[in-house]
């Protein structure tokens, strides 16, 4: 029946319930009010499995950058390191090679450390300027596979005894040379070389052309060294030449 208070249109009458509502104002107020606290709820567990599976592909992406960028930076600093071995081998053996007088007897070697070492004669100086070759005048560099490294026999050791150039210049005067003498370490981290001579004819430039294979190293805990496996080797190349080289002795 309507309500004498609130009275009720036409047009609310044909309308199912709004006859109710226009007659009871407070019931709108209240449903307006209830409805949305009653629309809250959590997540359900499918949305939730969907999160998780989300975050983890997230955080298994992010994991491998920070991965992948970690073996980058290792890497780099692999080869600054090999690339600094080798700038200062190549001084060193050029510094060593323009100050000799003449090269004698040689043995080419291997850049991969195997079969016979590679080694070079060097008369070093004339001490006292009768050019004429004497044993404390010679000086030896020769690769050692063991301690993968360069190494030299200096000069001023020896009895004094003069050598041939037809001695000097064989390759059987290497290993006799080092008995009784002391060689002293030229370069490390050297895991192998190749050497070749050229030019020792009269009226020629003697100059060496060497090879150098420089692996960074690793090492263990009972301070062993190993080649690095994950690590790419380098390969140095190099032409040392004489700077004044000496007139071939007679003698």
């Amino acid at each position: 029946m309507p309500n004498a208070q609130y009275p009720v249109s036409k047009e609310a009458c044909r309308v199912p319930g709004a006859a109710f509502v226009a007659e009871n104002p407070s019931a709108t107020a209240h449903a307006a009010s209830v409805s949305p606290n009653r629309l809250r709820r959590g997540f359900t567990f499918v949305e939730l499995c969907l999160g998780l599976v989300i975050t983890s592909l997230v955080m298994s992406a992010l994991a491998a950058f920070t991965l992948a960028m970690s073996a980058a930076w290792k890497q780099a600093e692999q080869t600054q390191s090999a690339t600094v071995i080798a700038n200062q081998v190549s001084a060193v053996l050029q510094d060593q090679i323009r100050q000799a007088r003449l090269l004698g007897g040689w043995r080419a070697g291997s850049i991969n450390g195997s079969g016979e070492n590679a080694a070079v004669m060097l008369w070093k100086e004339a001490a006292d300027g009768d050019g004429i070759i004497q044993d404390t005048e010679l000086s030896l560099i020769e690769f050692d596979p063991g301690g993968h490294r360069l190494v030299i026999y200096p000069a001023g050791q020896g009895l004094g005894v003069n050598v041939p150039y037809s001695t000097f210049a064989t390759t059987s005067v290497i290993d006799s040379f080092k008995a009784g003498r002391t060689a002293r370490p030229l370069a490390r981290g050297i895991w192998g070389a190749s050497f070749k001579v050229s030019g020792t004819g009269s009226g020629q430039v003697p100059r060496l052309q060497f090879a150098l294979r420089i692996v960074p190293e690793k090492r263990d805990d009972n301070g062993g060294v190993s080649p690095d496996a994950k690590a790419r080797p380098l390969i140095q190349y190099g032409v040392a030449t004489l700077r004044a080289p000496a007139a071939i002795p007679g003698f």
